[in-house]
């Protein structure tokens, strides 16, 4: 099975950021902000809540990286935790609608 340079790259930033680097931190978020920002988006259906949706998400990522066991992971679980945000976001959001 040939493994992309992407996916590579972002199992090394999580090992070293679960170390305590926090470059690596910082690289493996502009490496998933991309992609994780698409997905709150169409989750959302707004820009401005799916980017306040993936920095709070961001939050929970970086404070449960070392909780990780398989860097091969955490796309999965990155996204499952924008998923969640971004279904929190979209129930509050109707909340304040119907009020």
């Amino acid at each position: 099975m040939q493994r992309d340079s992407r996916r590579v790259l972002g199992e090394y930033l999580v090992i070293a950021a679960q170390t305590g680097d926090r470059a690596a931190s910082g690289q493996l978020a502009r490496l998933w902000q991309p992609a994780l920002l698409r997905h709150a988006l169409r989750l959302t259906g707004e820009t401005e809540l799916a980017r306040d949706t993936l920095q709070d998400a961001w939050i929970d990522i970086l404070r449960g990286l070392g909780g990780l066991s398989d860097a091969a992971a955490f796309p999965a679980w990155a996204y499952r935790i924008v998923t969640r945000k971004s279904a929190a976001s979209v129930r509050g959001l109707q909340r304040r609608r119907q009020t």
